[in-house]
C-alpha cells in the first residue's frame, strides 16, 4: 500500500534542483490537513555523508534560490511581497541553477516549474 502522503500528494517533487524535496513534499501536504503525531522510536535514517561536496556546495551557493523555488510552488502560503522577492532571486539565478534546471526539464518534461523557473 502506498502511504497517505504520497499518494495524496504525489510524493517527492525531482524537478527541484539542489534539494529541499521534503520540506516542499510537507508544504504540498499542508493543504490536506494531515494528522501528524511524534513517533519515539527511530522509523527510517536519513541517509547523510558528512562532508560531501554537494551539500556544502548547496548550502553555500544555492540554498537561498531552492528556497524560492519551493515556495513558488505554494503561492497560497506566502505573501506576495516574498513571492515578488522570490521571483527576483530565481530571475538572477547562478548559472550552475540555470544547468540544473535544464537537466531536471530534460529527465522530467512534464513537470511545469522548471519551465516556469527558467522564464
Amino acid at each position: 500500500a502506498i502511504p497517505w502522503g504520497l499518494e495524496k500528494v504525489g510524493g517527492y517533487d525531482p524537478a527541484i534542483p539542489w534539494g529541499l524535496e521534503d520540506w516542499n513534499f510537507w508544504l504540498r501536504s499542508s493543504v490536506h490537513n494531515p494528522i501528524v503525531r511524534f513517533v519515539p522510536e527511530i522509523t527510517f535514517f536519513y541517509r547523510h555523508h558528512q562532508g560531501t561536496s554537494m551539500r556544502k556546495k548547496m548550502f553555500a551557493l544555492y540554498l537561498d534560490q531552492t528556497k524560492a523555488m519551493v515556495r513558488t510552488n505554494h503561492v497560497e502560503l506566502y505573501e506576495p511581497v516574498q513571492l515578488l522577492a522570490d521571483h527576483e532571486l530565481i530571475e538572477q539565478m547562478h548559472p550552475d541553477t540555470a544547468a540544473a534546471l535544464e537537466g531536471k526539464m530534460r529527465k522530467f518534461p512534464l513537470q511545469p516549474m522548471p519551465y516556469f523557473w527558467r522564464s
